[in-house]
């Protein structure tokens, strides 16, 4: 009777971790379609609208990687890392402070803790200058630009970031990171003049001249204010 209750439970968990998948592949391989969330572990992250790819995974330093792609008009995309630790993860006196958090050139930042070994909670909005070079370091990157290579995607060279950063309160080693790079120019917003992240239309000091894309990171402004509380429900942020 327990061996038999115990396959019940097993089963209710594995059907729970795969809820959000769609298609015949396996949970986060190459080519797993997701939509409005994704469960790693016992965290579940939330997905903008549309339907999200993975395009590369990997455990790098004891964290898995996880890079997720949604195709756009005109053979452009927008893209979605999660770091989140491993298994193996043992980090018992917590984490380093983010240095973004604490920065004063980003478009936006919301920074509630953000302390050496203590919980980390916030988030913020900075503009990058984006290459997907296959000489990326890690495998897992290089994975990633080879996958759009081979798909025939157009890469934007401005994109705009949102990074959430969570670390656990009590459970020193939890540790959450998504980078959510949302593309301007599949929202028909014109490409910035300049390809220099210092001199781009989308640094803080010159995106006042231009209200298409003011109104582009307010409207991040908003999403993410909500996402944000999304996140850390689905991470328990305790």
């Amino acid at each position: 009777m327990k061996l038999l209750k115990f396959m019940l439970v097993l089963m209710l968990l594995l059907q729970a971790g795969c809820a959000n998948v769609t298609g015949n592949k396996s949970q986060y391989n190459v080519g797993s379609v997701y939509e409005n969330s994704i469960k790693l572990g016992m965290k579940s992250i939330p997905l903008p609208e549309g339907t999200w790819t993975v395009i590369a995974t990997d455990v790098v330093n004891n964290f898995r990687i996880i890079g997720l792609l949604k195709e756009q008009k005109d053979n452009l995309f927008s893209c979605i890392w999660i770091s989140v630790e491993s298994p193996y993860k043992e980090a018992k006196y917590g984490y380093s402070p983010s240095k973004n958090l604490d920065r004063k050139n980003m478009l936006y930042v919301v920074n509630n803790e953000n302390r050496s070994g203590e919980a980390q909670d916030g988030w913020y909005i900075n503009h990058i200058i984006s290459s997907f070079s296959p000489s990326e370091y890690y495998q897992v990157y290089r994975d990633a630009s080879a996958y759009i290579k081979a798909k025939g995607y157009r890469i934007s060279s401005n994109m705009v970031q949102v990074t959430h950063r969570l670390t656990g309160r009590f459970q020193k080693e939890k540790y959450l990171n998504v980078r959510y790079y949302y593309n301007p120019e599949a929202e028909g917003i014109p490409t910035a003049s300049f390809d220099n992240w210092s001199t781009s239309d989308w640094h803080v000091m010159r995106i006042d001249q231009f209200p298409e894309k003011v109104a582009f990171v307010e409207a991040l402004k908003k999403e993410h204010t909500a996402l944000h509380e999304k996140i850390k429900l689905g991470f328990g942020f305790k």
